[in-house]
């Protein structure tokens, strides 16, 4: 009777042994998982034959926002108006520093209703999109205003 007891004892020790392989397995499987995501860059296209990515780290997470208050990708930033001049507004982003965006010839400001460049006052919220510049100012070809 020891003999088929210990053939089960046996039978027994090997399924729990896989069992245990198994859930190692998979719990190694998605930690590796998540790790990699980290890493990973989701583009989306914009409509305009070019295409946008968002993740990475900092605030990119945040909705558009990048670690700088930019867009990736694309010239930009999201923050509080600092200053306004004829040319162009200063923005005051969420991690402090502050980034100048120029008017250009074919910049439109928008809000809920119409705007224009008039409307844009310290101390709005703002969302300008445009092309970058060399001297990290940007050019825009839009500005929201969402606050």
């Amino acid at each position: 009777m020891d003999q088929p007891r210990n053939q089960s004892n046996e039978l027994n020790k090997l399924i729990a042994t896989g069992v245990i392989a198994l859930v190692i397995g998979a719990v190694g499987g998605f930690w590796s998982g998540t790790l990699y995501q980290k890493t990973q860059v989701t583009t989306y296209p914009t409509g305009s034959g070019t295409t946008t990515s968002f993740g990475g780290t900092g605030q990119a997470r945040q909705g558009f926002r990048t670690g700088t208050g930019g867009f990736a990708g694309r010239g930009g930033a999201t923050g509080t108006i600092a200053s306004v001049s004829s040319n162009g507004i200063t923005i005051t982003l969420a991690n402090g520093s502050t980034k100048t965006v120029d008017f250009g010839s074919n910049t439109t400001v928008t809000q809920q209703s119409s705007a224009t460049i008039a409307d844009l006052a310290v101390g709005k919220t703002v969302q300008a999109i445009g092309t970058p510049n060399s001297d990290g100012s940007t050019t825009a070809n839009r500005i929201i205003i969402t606050g």
